[in-house]
This record gives structure tokens, C-alpha cells and sequence, in this order.
């Protein structure tokens, strides 16, 4: 994606302390809730939900006798699992609550260093306050790399060596992206087969994202380099605003369907490729903006250069993008659910909320966007434990105040999150923010 990542080895040193976490009592009990399953959508009413060493021991109609438990009134209110953010850049561990603050309780991280392995670490032992993380290494490129800071891939020797350096050091993915040449792309993808690691990413420029879909990269980050498979005519220079031919566009969604592979589709960092000014003075104005750290928010461009552009060419972007995902989903493609945060105007967890309502907008259900956030991304990650409310699961749960299978914008009215088994009330949850950067 277009942004300034470049300075990104240059910021993850920023410390910025956290208050010490909450200490999880031994049986925390739901009272009187509403159960939400985003796997079938049904919404099992007043039910009592037993948390006990951070899973679901019970979902019953009843509040059982047990003397020592913290227990939470729910009624009314709608328990649902922990939303998961497939598509994330973290520069500093000061944007961890953002992420809980907004019901997120996982995340994939898609440039990672050894700060986000330390960060995937400290959150799980309860050290610090966060999502629970799962992270790429750092980016595998061609020559030149579009980002600095990201790895050369130039022969199968280098590829070999950076997918064993990365599998060796932690890293749970490998990210390939633009730049990469068709021999090195493959060579990634047959050294991480060899470590049993999947590759997700972008679809390089040179290589058709029907050969990616061949050859089994698990994760396509934003529709990368769908336009040169699907533009009429010469395709070297297409882009979303190009004309596209409907044949291609349903040969590759009936593709992309049957490879099993994910979409990931970042429909806000897309639309923000063509922002507006108005556009980006609301973001500038709204809540999350004085909760980003303040060095990742000088890379932002100053609201004075943000021209209007070309009205004509934004709507056809925007559109084309649209009918692309839309003839995915008629072919049934499996969607994830990401924000592609740190990107400029794309905030850690705040933007996430606005994600969701821009893929309802565009032709999904509520349950569908849901389903993506929840139970297609415990799939993909390969947690059985994780997606739903039920008996032996992990507790990673959001309490909200109305029912977001009805209506998505109440998937903004968090009452709660419980990660792990710890719960984490909204007003908590705001004090682990830290003070808000106001001058923005």
C-alpha cells in the first residue's frame, strides 16, 4: 500500500508505558445476557456464561451457586466472540488498547521485528495490556524493495535462507510483496513449504494472481494485482479506475472460490488511496486520531495538501473495487477482515468499526461481515479455540450494548472485552488508552 513505512525501523523504539494488567479472577459469570453465535446467527437470550481459567465452562439458563465469582449484568446486552483484525501495522505498544477498546482481542500484524515478537509475548503472559498478536517477519521484496527495511529476495539461496532465518526467530508468516520476480516468488513459496509456514501477502506485480492461487499463497492482502488480470486490453498500467472485462472478473472470482485461498480486503486503506479532503479532515476530527502515538501521525500529509483529485476517476475506482468483491462473494469466496492500520488515516482499532460498515455498504450482511471477523478468522489462523461462544472455548468475548447482527454500527457500543478471561470494563479500558495527544 501507498505509505511511509520507510521510516518504520526508526519508530519501533518508542516506549511508552502501560498501566499493570488486571489480575483474572478464577470464574467471572455473565448474567442475563444475550448469547450471539456469528457462526449461525442465532442469539440463544438470558442465558448465564461461566468463565473459568480463561474458557467457557458453562452456557446455561441458570446462574449457578458459586460463591466466589465476579459477576457482570448483561441484561439486554449482546455477548458475542472477540472481534480479530486480520491486516495491521504496529509501531508502538501504545496502540494495544486501541485495539481492545474496540473489541478487537487478535490481530495479525503484517511487518514484523523483534519488538512484535516481544509485544506477542508480553501480551500472552499478561504483562502488558493488548490483543493477542500473530505476526508476519519482515517483508520479502525484490530489487529494489518498494519499502525500506524490507528483505531482498533475489535467487532460490536467499529465499531459502530468510524463510529459515524468520521461522527460526518466531515469525508465524511470511509476507511476500510487489517487487518480487517470478522465480524469487516461487521460491519463497517453495521454501516456506519446506517449514511448513504459510506465505501471505501481496500478489507481486509480475506474477498473475491466478498463478498465486496455483500455487497456494494462503492470504491475498487488499485484491492485490486483480486489475492486470481482469483489465480489457493492455494490462501493464491498470489500475481500480481501469476498465475491467466481466468475463475475467467472473473467471477469477470462480478461481479464487475454489483455491481456498483468503481475501483480505482492506476496503478502507483502498478507498483512503483516493481520499478526499473531507474525507480526511473527519478522520483528523474524530476520536482515535488524538490516541495515535504522535510520531505515527507526522507521517500523516497535512490536511492543505490533500487535493479533491479526480472525482471521476475515485468513483470508478471505488466502484470497480466494489463489483470485484461483490462477484467474490457470489462465487463464495472466504473473506477475512482487515484494516491494514497505520497506513495514514487508518487508525489501530478505531477504524476498524468504519471496515465493517463500508463492507455492509457494499452488498455484505451484517452476519456475513461478522462470520469474517470471528469465525473465518479463527479458521484461517487455526484456532478451534477461538470464533464462537461455546463450551471450551477461550474467553476472548465483546460485550456490546445492542445487537450488531442487525445492525453493524452497534458493533461501536462496547461495553466490554474479555481477553484470555480477563475482563476489561470500557471505562478500564479508556484509562489503559493513556492521555490523548489533543493537538493534533
Amino acid at each position: 500500500m501507498r505509505s511511509m513505512f520507510f521510516v518504520l525501523l526508526l519508530l519501533l523504539t518508542d516506549a511508552v508505558s502501560q498501566d499493570s494488567p488486571q489480575k483474572r479472577a478464577d470464574t467471572i459469570i455473565f448474567e442475563h445476557v444475550n448469547v450471539l453465535s456469528t457462526k449461525t446467527g442465532r442469539i440463544r437470550k438470558n442465558a448465564t456464561v461461566v468463565i473459568r481459567d480463561g474458557r467457557i465452562s458453562q452456557i446455561r439458563s441458570r446462574a449457578p451457586r458459586i460463591a466466589e465469582a465476579t459477576r457482570i449484568d448483561g441484561k439486554g446486552k449482546f455477548l458475542m466472540p472477540g472481534l480479530v483484525d486480520m491486516h495491521v501495522h504496529i509501531f508502538s505498544k501504545r496502540e494495544l488498547p486501541m485495539f481492545l477498546v474496540n473489541g478487537i482481542t487478535n490481530v495479525r500484524n503484517m511487518w514484523g521485528f523483534p519488538l512484535h515478537l516481544e509485544m506477542r509475548s508480553k501480551v500472552v503472559s499478561g504483562e502488558w495490556i493488548g490483543p493477542e498478536i500473530v505476526t508476519t517477519g519482515p517483508i520479502l521484496d525484490g530489487d529494489p524493495p518498494q519499502l525500506r527495511g524490507s528483505e531482498i529476495i533475489r535467487t532460490p539461496e536467499d529465499a531459502s535462507k530468510s524463510v529459515d532465518k524468520q521461522v527460526s526467530e518466531g515469525y508465524d508468516y511470511i509476507k511476500v510483496y510487489n517487487r518480487l520476480s517470478p522465480d524469487a516468488y516461487q521460491a519463497i513459496l517453495a521454501a516456506a513449504r519446506a517449514k511448513g509456514v504459510r506465505v501471505i501477502g501481496h500478489v507481486p506485480n509480475a506474477v498473475p494472481v491466478e498463478e498465486a492461487l496455483r500455487n497456494g499463497q494462503y492470504s491475498i492482502e487488499h485484491l492485490s494485482n486483480f486489475p492486470r488480470s481482469v483489465a480489457k486490453g493492455d494490462a501493464t498500467h491498470a489500475g481500480w479506475e481501469s476498465g475491467f472485462d466481466e468475463r475475467k472478473v467472473e473467471a477469477i472470482a470462480k478461481r479464487v472460490a475454489s483455491s481456498g485461498t483468503w481475501i483480505t480486503p482492506t476496503i478502507l486503506v483502498m478507498d483512503y488511496q483516493y481520499i478526499t479532503p473531507a474525507e480526511a479532515s473527519s478522520v483528523v476530527e474524530s476520536e482515535g486520531t488524538a490516541r495515535v502515538p504522535p510520531f505515527v501521525r507526522k507521517m500523516w500529509p497535512a490536511l492543505k495538501d490533500i487535493a479533491d483529485g479526480d472525482g471521476a476517476m475515485r468513483a470508478s475506482a471505488r466502484a470497480n473495487y466494489r463489483w470485484v468483491l461483490m462477484r467474490l462473494r457470489a462465487h463464495n469466496a472466504r473473506f477475512l477482515v482487515g484494516t491494514d492500520s497505520g497506513n495514514p488515516f487508518v487508525i489501530s482499532g478505531y477504524s476498524y468499526p468504519d471496515e465493517l460498515e463500508r463492507l455492509v455498504a457494499s452488498g455484505f450482511s451484517p452476519l456475513e461481515v461478522l462470520r469474517a471477523a470471528t469465525v473465518n478468522a479463527a479458521e484461517s489462523l487455526g484456532r478451534t479455540d477461538l470464533g464462537d461462544v461455546s463450551v471450551g472455548k477461550t474467553a476472548d468475548l465483546v460485550l456490546l450494548r445492542k445487537d450488531p447482527s442487525k445492525d453493524i454500527h452497534s458493533i461501536r457500543e462496547v461495553e466490554g472485552v474479555m481477553v484470555r478471561g480477563r475482563w476489561l470494563a470500557i471505562d478500564e479500558l479508556r484509562k489503559s488508552l493513556g492521555p490523548a495527544d489533543v493537538a493534533h
